[in-house]
């Protein structure tokens, strides 16, 4: 049975009737059968990929069947708790409708400074997130050539693939995207920085694929520091990779009781703590 189908009968109906929709996209599907199931979950899924709703529909669902005596939901919203003095900061980009709000708010707008001479500042930032580098940004609310501020930031927009994507094919759209830069670099503020000189530098969220890398070095982009940074985050990648199968078989020798049962809400919780556990143990 789809989750759909699973959805109370009156929200089937509400969202055909508003939204024009009879079935789900698969990160929906797959995020409501977790928490209609009563499990844990962190929905991913790409701008506009249906996130919000994957989380919202199985709770709302629930709440028809079952109508709360009090409050049945609560949902986060950063930018409404940050204008309504719930909230002393939020992390945002700078070229935001949201930060323009805040910013005519009376509360207005300031920026938390990262000055870059601050070194073992960066060193205690940076171990903990190692794609951040110090940014100088003039684009954007509160903040101007006249009035740059010193922030901490890491690529956006970034372009990401799997890893087993063909390295010929990324070759051919990370080329055709430094082609075309002229065609599109004032379509927004943000633009400026898919050029290929800062576009194909790291730190980034991810390693860059193979194909990537071809093309940086043909460019003359590509240089040993960022090899050596590449390196070492395949080899994270892999730590974290290895240390999550060795997790997950550990964790279910130790659930064997349970062998052959449905994924239980206990055992999410349970699984939520083992990892957080195994994982500053053995990968720091």
């Amino acid at each position: 049975m789809s989750v759909f189908a699973r959805f109370a009968p009156r929200l089937q109906q509400a969202i055909v009737a508003r939204l024009g929709w009879s079935s789900l996209r698969e990160v929906q599907e797959l995020a409501g059968a977790a928490l209609l199931d009563g499990m844990n979950a962190v929905v991913l899924a790409p701008t506009a990929g249906g996130k919000t709703e994957a989380s919202m529909f199985p709770m709302l669902s629930q709440m028809v069947d079952d109508q709360p005596d009090g409050v049945g939901a609560i949902y986060l919203a950063p930018i409404k708790a940050l204008l309504n003095n719930q909230a002393d900061a939020v992390t945002y980009t700078p070229n935001s409708a949201a930060m323009k709000e805040v910013e005519m708010s009376p509360r207005g707008l300031r920026w938390v400074e990262f000055p870059p001479e601050d070194k073992k500042g960066w060193a205690r930032l940076q171990a903990m997130m190692p794609a951040i580098t110090p940014r100088r940004e003039t684009q954007g609310e509160a903040m101007s050539p006249d009035k740059p501020v010193n922030i901490m930031g890491w690529k956006y927009p970034q372009i990401a693939c799997y890893a087993d994507k063909s390295s010929d094919e990324v070759y051919a759209f990370i080329k055709a995207m430094d082609d075309a830069f002229d065609l599109y670099k004032s379509a927004h503020p943000d633009m400026p920085s898919l050029h290929i000189s800062q576009a194909g530098k790291t730190p980034a969220d991810a390693p860059f694929h193979e194909g990537a890398i071809r093309y940086l070095k043909e460019k003359g982009v590509w240089t040993p520091q960022d090899q050596a940074w590449q390196d070492s985050r395949v080899e994270r990648v892999r730590a974290v990779r290895r240390a999550w199968e060795q997790a997950t078989s550990e964790f279910s020798r130790g659930r064997a009781a349970g062998a052959g049962q449905a994924p239980r809400a206990e055992d999410a919780e349970a699984w939520g703590d083992f990892w957080e556990d195994y994982r500053s143990k053995n990968l720091g």
